[in-house]
């Protein structure tokens, strides 16, 4: 179902994951830095907060930045995820329920689902 959600609408993962990859001074990836998208109930819903620094997905250090990205892509496809963060200067292991949050993603992309009292099909003249 994961799958089917981001395959079909491939932008839901970043209107609720914005990254930014953090380089230490010797040039290797350190991490990515995660901010909420556009969707920042489907953020926080993850356990995510703005900030938090992703250093490992699924037990696989993101020490390289195309393996890094290539890494965290694969979560996309995944209806759960392990992700270690350091936050506030500790390392704390999350556990993501992407299919929740796809389903969520998804939902609010098709709108708030304001009741106008026109049924569905009508024709334009009568929105």
């Amino acid at each position: 179902r994961v799958q089917q959600v981001l395959r079909s609408n491939p932008a839901l993962i970043g209107q609720v994951i914005q990254r930014q990859p953090v380089i230490s001074p010797d040039g290797k990836l350190r991490g990515l830095r995660v901010y909420p998208g556009t969707n920042a109930q489907a953020f926080n819903r993850l356990g995510l907060r703005p900030g938090d620094l992703v250093t490992a997905i699924n037990g696989t250090t993101l020490e390289d930045q195309t393996r890094g990205e290539e890494i965290f892509n694969s979560l996309s496809g995944a209806a759960e995820g392990r992700v270690t963060v350091i936050r506030n200067g500790s390392p704390l292991e999350l556990h993501l329920n992407l299919a929740e949050v796809a389903t969520e993603a998804e939902r609010l992309n098709q709108g708030p689902g304001i009741d106008t009292g026109v049924p569905p099909g009508a024709p334009e003249s009568a929105r």
